[in-house]
């Protein structure tokens, strides 16, 4: 598990770096130069090029998931070709469900943009689909190749980073709206043939002939793919289904305030993401060596370490919200428990350890389905339900119900079928630690300049909630990374 949280650790340090400029650019930046509208509007097309990627990529990336190990080594250059294959494969299915959804069901203001609504927006919508097909296809192979770190330069540094240069050239006017958003989708647009030329050169990546497989191989990569489409769909549905509703119930103005709000509460799921693109690799191989101990400390420890990491961002973003808001104009305050639901969403996904991971890489993949259309159908309703009466906090509230029931079944799923469980007293410890913390954070007195509070605020509170992990020891891993680091840090002085 050091060997994991070192490589997610690299992986987590770039990813918080690529937060601060997130936060700079979506946060600090884009809601004084960009109106509500118009950051909707950017939200949406997220969001629909989003949902349609998830279908038409086929369930490449669960395919990958399974297959590479073994398909790669025996059919080398050609395993690519199939997944280069099958990548076009879903550009070219899309065309006519997308001519269809175009004509027919995106409505969007056409007052936020001069080109919305022209053959140029639709154009692009599609070029902005299909490249975001094709790096659903090789950001799989690039995790599989544990190119953990260039993943996270991709997502923090250019689809991040770039923007806060459009940003600048909007804020001296050498850009208008309509070419800040031209140039934002064309970030999409390049970001796959980037990590192509990335795996060509660190991995070797070439395109070979087209795989041959037996009967039966067919049939089994038929299954898996098909599997890997329902849950692939049903997983980006979730994603996205908030937002989407959101703008058909309250419209782009709602949107804006939403995903500004949400960016905060989704911050606390980064070491998560990290720590488990590299770990789930180390479950493939445990699982494929019948390692059942590995896996389940690789849970277990997985947990602890999540904990410590992603509840200390909770307790800081919750514990400094007035100041939050205090910076943010007027209108984003009436999003101020959105940032509290998404974050306690995502601390969800922290108590369910490596479930998902471990469900992926077993023979029971296919759980994910009937699990994730569940989740899905209940988000749907409950989103319906929430939004016309709680407006963005509805969306909210409905999110935090929905990652609720997904990892409550991908919990109970892995403790039937494997005996595996990711609790254990230290995990009792600590988040009786992190409620502590958060609601003693509620009681500190507020001094009126939202910098000096939240620096006073931030200050208490991370001070308070670390040493009583350390000295609790809930994770033993983090604890032997902060020593490590720290006992650097003495040398050098």
């Amino acid at each position: 598990m050091g060997t994991i949280l070192k490589e997610s650790a690299r992986s987590t340090i770039i990813s918080y770096i690529g937060i601060v400029v997130s936060f700079i650019s979506a946060v600090l930046i884009m809601p004084k130069l960009l109106s509500p509208e118009e950051i909707g509007l950017l939200r949406v097309i997220l969001a629909i090029t989003g949902t349609f990627a998830g279908l038409f990529s086929l369930g490449i990336s669960q395919l990958i998931f399974r297959t590479f190990t073994y398909y790669q080594e025996r059919n080398g250059n050609s395993y690519y070709t199939m997944v280069l294959f099958v990548s076009i494969l879903g550009s070219v299915l899309s065309v006519p469900f997308y001519i269809y959804i175009d004509g027919t069901k995106l409505e969007f203001d056409k007052s936020i943009s001069d080109i919305v609504g022209t053959a140029l927006f639709s154009t692009l919508v599609y070029l902005m689909i299909v490249s975001r097909i094709f790096y659903t296809s090789f950001e799989a192979i690039l995790r599989m190749t544990k190119s953990v770190t260039f993943m996270s330069v991709m997502q923090n540094f250019f689809l991040k980073g770039v923007p806060i240069l459009l940003l600048g050239l909007l804020y001296f006017d050498i850009l208008k709206f309509d070419g800040f958003l031209i140039a934002y989708i064309f970030l999409f647009i390049v970001a796959p043939f980037i990590v192509i030329v990335y795996l060509r050169r660190k991995e070797g990546l070439k395109f070979g002939k087209f795989p041959k497989y037996s009967k039966s191989e067919k049939r089994h990569l038929l299954s898996l793919g098909s599997f890997g489409l329902l849950n692939t769909l049903a997983a980006t549905l979730l994603l996205y289904v908030d937002t989407l509703m959101v703008n058909e119930y309250l419209k782009e103005a709602a949107v804006g305030v939403y995903v500004t709000m949400y960016l905060f509460g989704s911050v606390v799921a980064v070491p998560s993401r990290s720590l488990k693109l590299i770990s789930g690799v180390f479950i493939v191989e445990a699982l494929n060596e019948n390692d059942m101990d590995k896996v389940g400390e690789l849970n277990q420890k997985s947990g602890q370490s999540l904990l410590v990491i992603s509840g200390a961002i909770f307790v800081l973003i919750w514990g400094n919200i007035n100041s939050i808001t205090g910076y943010l104009d007027p209108i984003y305050a009436t999003g101020a428990m959105v940032v509290f639901y998404i974050g306690a969403a995502q601390l969800l996904d922290v108590y369910a350890g490596m479930s998902s991971e471990i469900l992926s890489a077993s023979k029971y993949y296919w759980l994910h389905t009937p699990i994730t259309i569940l989740t899905i159908i209940i988000a749907i309703a409950t989103n319906i339900y929430l939004i016309p009466k709680y407006q963005v906090e509805g969306a909210a509230i409905a999110t935090f119900i929905s990652f609720g029931v997904l990892h409550v079944s991908r919990i109970i799923s892995v403790i039937i079928l494997f005996k595996i469980s990711p609790y254990n007293v230290k995990m009792a410890m600590g988040t009786i630690i992190l409620v502590g913390v958060v609601v003693g954070s509620i009681y500190l007195p507020s001094v009126g300049n939202i910098y000096v509070e939240s620096l006073y605020k931030s200050t208490a509170i991370i001070t308070v909630y670390g040493l009583l992990m350390y000295f609790t020891k809930i994770s033993e891993d983090v604890n032997q990374l902060v020593d490590s680091y720290l006992f650097k840090f003495l040398k050098r002085k």
